[in-house]
């Protein structure tokens, strides 16, 4: 499979780079840090070999939308992958785009929406994979599909504020998921400062998150000004 960065262009005519895009070749499920690093990519940028699509089509008939993000997550388990940093193609957004309008914009209804659909992706690909366990091997696939699930349920709670398990089993999925690129000095950290969402709930340690995102980054500044 390949797929290649796509930039975005708004109904405005203004640019945007391809959101998150990194380049990561090879068969990913025998590093677990480029597995857990991939995220799943619009249409408009893959392209697959027949004799991959031949395992992964039809897709399944639950998916009304986001049935390429199926495809894209099945793919990379199954097949290498290449990765292109040239731009090949634009993602123009209409503002008719039915994925996009609920990614992009900011409504209760568009949030929930994505939580639902990605949800339906997911749960495909866990039945897939669960069918083709002997197929895979032993690969765990879970960083991957967190990797889709997460930011869509974190958009859903800035609507509905979730409680505090439910905020502290999310801070907990996160660190799992990303804890292949950071050191063990970071993930260690991550866990223990995800008792804070349990202590303090999820409005507090959002807020105690932004004041210390504020001052890390007045301190990097300053640190910059110095060395100049």
């Amino acid at each position: 499979m390949i797929y290649h960065k796509l930039p975005q262009m708004h109904m405005d005519g203004t640019m945007a780079p391809a959101p998150g895009f990194q380049v990561l070749n090879g068969f990913l499920p025998a590093d677990k840090r480029k597995l857990a690093s991939y995220s799943a990519h619009q249409t408009s940028c893959l392209a697959f070999r027949r004799r991959a699509l031949q395992e992964l089509l039809p897709a399944p008939e639950s998916m009304r939308i986001q049935a390429d993000a199926y495809l894209e997550l099945v793919a990379v388990l199954i097949t290498p992958v290449l990765g292109i940093p040239e731009e090949l193609a634009i993602y123009r957004i209409h503002g008719k785009n039915l994925c996009a309008a609920d990614v992009m914009g900011s409504s209760r209804d568009g949030a929930e929406r994505l939580l639902r659909s990605t949800g339906i992706v997911v749960t495909e690909v866990e039945g897939w994979i669960r069918a083709h366990r002997q197929r895979i091997g032993p690969v765990n696939a879970q960083r991957l599909l967190n990797r889709m699930m997460l930011p869509v349920t974190e958009r859903q709670f800035e609507f509905n504020v979730p409680n505090r398990l439910s905020y502290f089993v999310l801070l907990l999925r996160r660190n799992y998921t990303f804890s292949p690129m950071q050191s063990w000095r970071v993930t260690t950290l991550k866990y223990l400062t995800a008792f804070a969402g349990l202590f303090f709930g999820y409005k507090t340690c959002r807020r105690l998150m932004a004041w210390g995102r504020k001052n890390l980054n007045i301190v990097r500044e300053q640190g910059t000004q110095a060395d100049l």
